[in-house]
C-alpha cells in the first residue's frame, strides 16, 4: 500500500477593511448601506470574497471607503492589500 503524502490546503479570502470610530472593522454579511450598519470585528462574521477583484467590486458597488484584506484558513487577517480610491 502506497502513502499518500498529507498536504495542507491553505484557502485565500478577501474581506473588506473599514475604519470605524477608533478601531478597524470588517464588512459583515448584514450589512445594510442605507443605515450604514453591519459592521463586526469577527472575521467569522464578515462577508468574504473569492477574489480580490469581487472585493473591489463590492466597495465600489456600496460606496464604502476602507481596504481589501488577505485571510487565511478562515481565521487570520494576513495583510491589507489595497486601500479605497476615494
Amino acid at each position: 500500500m502506497v502513502e499518500m503524502p498529507m498536504t495542507e490546503h491553505t484557502v485565500t479570502k478577501y474581506v473588506i477593511v473599514v475604519p470605524r470610530g477608533d478601531r478597524y472593522k470588517y464588512v459583515g454579511r448584514g450589512y445594510n448601506p442605507k443605515n450604514d450598519n453591519g459592521y463586526t470585528i469577527k472575521l467569522n462574521g464578515a462577508m468574504m470574497f473569492d477574489t480580490m477583484e469581487n472585493a473591489i467590486k463590492t466597495m465600489d458597488w456600496f460606496g464604502i471607503e476602507g481596504s481589501i484584506g488577505e485571510v487565511k484558513r478562515h481565521t487570520e487577517l494576513v495583510q491589507v492589500l489595497r486601500g479605497s480610491k476615494r
